[in-house]
């Protein structure tokens, strides 16, 4: 667990941020009356979860954060137009940062990121952050701030798990060591916490059947145009062809194969091929797979 220190410093943070957000929440309001929908996304770290936010994001009548971790918000019990306002604001300062990540740029030209015509889907691309939180506080996912008139929309962007797992090995000290029941070393650990966040998936997926969109990074990758405008579909939004076109023109060409930057004992990649078997969303990945 973290440090007493470390726990009174972010209460700080969250007292301190409080009277401006609601202040944003009362001047803002009018413009979060068409709001039809929360989006928020759930899984695992360096899944392509940035990608698809940043295409929604680019749609005219939505507005997704960069990693806005929107239930901490909801636990520190901020009000719903606090928490829209604050998404607002975080979609706008990505845009200003070129909606970077990872040394890659997620800007759609001539599209609205940054900026809407109307709200009516707004939310954060956060998704290894929700589903950690709802691992620790499963009480949230009946606390998320929605209107009495608007729906829960959860993206579920799910990529080979060996490259999942390559990418989280190399940052594993970092996250969430309370989910580490047994320390066996960063690409083991990595495998663990893994699995971990799937179990969550699996819990969020039973507790809210219908509510929960599976997307392949690899299948959307190879065909954008499509996989965006079922998602856009999904979440409630009408898709032109000039905003399927322009999103699809920047996306690379295949995904990385993060699986390979690292070396695999054989019995890990049987070990991980093992407990897949209990997550059908995960059917038909393999480490061998292209």
């Amino acid at each position: 667990m973290p440090p007493a220190s470390s726990t009174a410093s972010k209460l700080a943070a969250l007292v301190k941020l409080f009277p401006g957000t609601f202040v944003d929440g009362v001047r803002q309001r009018d413009l979060f009356r068409e709001v039809e929908a929360l989006c928020l996304f759930v899984g695992y770290p360096r899944s392509g979860h940035t990608l698809v936010g940043s295409f929604l994001d680019a749609h005219p009548d939505a507005v997704i954060a960069h990693e806005l971790d929107v239930l901490r918000f909801v636990y520190a019990r901020f009000l719903r137009r606090q928490i829209y306002a604050m998404a607002l604001a975080n979609a706008r300062a990505a845009v200003s940062r070129a909606r970077r990540a990872g040394g890659y740029s997620y800007a759609v030209p001539g599209q609205w990121q940054g900026r809407f015509r109307s709200i009516k889907v707004i939310g954060d691309k956060h998704a290894e952050s929700t589903s950690v939180r709802l691992h620790d506080s499963p009480w949230l996912l009946n606390r998320l701030p929605i209107g009495p008139r608007q729906r829960l929309r959860l993206v579920h962007v799910i990529r080979n798990p060996y490259d999942n797992i390559a990418a989280i090995a190399r940052r594993i000290r970092e996250i969430a060591p309370h989910l580490l029941s047994a320390r066996r070393g960063p690409l083991p650990d990595a495998v663990d916490y893994y699995f971990t966040l799937c179990k969550t998936v699996a819990w969020v997926r039973n507790e809210r059947p219908g509510d929960v969109l599976d997307v392949r990074h690899e299948t959307f990758v190879a065909d954008p145009r499509y996989q965006l405008d079922r998602l856009c579909r999904f979440v409630g939004l009408a898709a032109s062809d000039e905003y399927l076109q322009a999103c699809a023109s920047v996306v690379f060409e295949s995904p990385r194969r993060t699986r390979m930057s690292v070396e695999w004992p054989p019995a890990l990649i049987h070990e991980v091929a093992d407990r897949m078997r209990a997550f059908p969303f995960l059917e038909g990945y393999t480490f061998e797979q292209a």
